[in-house]
């Protein structure tokens, strides 16, 4: 047995970042963020504010900031970032139903952008099956015994608790350095909030991205948005859900430097701020603010990561513009 113990750590420390910081297999999800975030909420008492969306979101909304900013303009907030990257509207309500067991928050706050929408944006389709075919997601309703039982095992055998993980390994990863082997994690928590920094491998230089920004920020663009029903009825399910718990689903438009995808049009961007408000006016208790929109020209180059994920200085800016904006309502409740 000790010699399995010595064995596992030498092996674990020279193929796995962080051997002693990580989500055991039976809870592992696609994404290692998405295991961390779900550590957390289990572990906690639930939030008054949600945040959902996709990656733009997750890099985008950082809760404390957002909580200060609500707070100095008189609203209370404690708030978390759910967000996970390669999702879209019709995750949320199956999330929802499905996994999340906590007290159901008050408000749900959803950024969203036209690619959410759109019906030929399918990148989402991939992830939203893999989580459901997740060791995390199958293995949600085991008895608490199990749970403590397997928990103990991958304390103990940091190889067995790490398997989803060391799938990705290939022989090469012996041999490289603990920094370069964090590469086999695309995203990290930080801090207690939900909130994730945009990797500093991904960020793009300033001049990079003030060259693109020129060629693709203000083009009209050569397509409309083709909403997908499946989406729309989507949003309407997680509207019926919260507000069946006593509570209410608010929309916002995020920033963007510029979308060199056919998302990024200026024609498009102008039906999907359309669709949204029209959208509010038939659900009764949705609301919409355009605040990504309307602030985004204030932003430069030093504010994102890539062309629509903001960095960190750029998520605490917007953030606490999204909490100023959206305090009136927080000071109002849900109607």
């Amino acid at each position: 047995m000790i010699a399995g113990l010595v064995a596992d750590r030498v092996i674990a420390n020279r193929t796995v970042p962080n051997p002693g910081t990580f989500v055991p297999a039976y809870r592992s999800f696609q994404e290692f963020v998405a295991g961390q975030k779900l550590r957390q909420v289990d572990e906690g008492e639930g939030f008054e504010t949600v945040f959902v969306g996709n990656s733009r979101t997750l890099f985008g909304i950082e809760p404390e900031a957002f909580d200060t900013a609500a707070r100095a303009n008189g609203a209370e907030s404690r708030s978390y970032n759910m967000a996970f990257p390669t999702v879209d509207p019709r995750f949320w309500p199956f999330f929802f139903k499905q996994y999340y067991d906590k007290r159901p928050p008050k408000r749900i706050l959803y950024g969203l952008t036209p690619r959410d929408l759109d019906v030929r944006n399918t990148s989402a389709d991939f992830y939203q099956q893999t989580f459901r075919a997740s060791p995390g997601f199958q293995n949600r309703e085991r008895t608490p015994v199990w749970k403590f039982s397997e928990e103990a095992m991958a304390q103990l055998y940091t190889l067995r608790g790490r398997v989803e993980e060391t799938k990705r390994f290939n022989r090469r990863d012996f041999l490289r350095p603990a920094g370069q082997r964090d590469r086999l994690r695309q995203f990290t928590i930080s801090g207690t909030r939900g909130y994730s920094e945009y990797p500093p491998r991904y960020v793009k230089s300033e001049s990079f991205l003030r060259d693109e920004q020129r060629r693709f920020a203000d083009r009209e663009g050569d397509i409309s948005l083709r909403p997908d029903q499946e989406r729309i009825r989507a949003l309407e399910e997680l509207d019926r859900w919260v507000r069946e718990q006593g509570g209410c689903l608010t929309f916002y438009s995020l920033p963007v430097l510029y979308d060199p995808e056919p998302w990024g049009g200026q024609r498009i961007r102008r039906e999907f701020t359309q669709f949204m408000r029209e959208f509010v006016r038939t659900h009764p208790g949705t609301t919409f603010v355009n605040v990504g929109n309307e602030v985004e020209k204030s932003y430069g180059v030093e504010d994102f990561g890539d062309a629509d994920h903001l960095n960190r200085p750029g998520a605490t800016r917007f953030s606490r513009e999204l909490g100023k904006t959206l305090a009136p309502e927080l000071r109002g409740g849900c109607n």
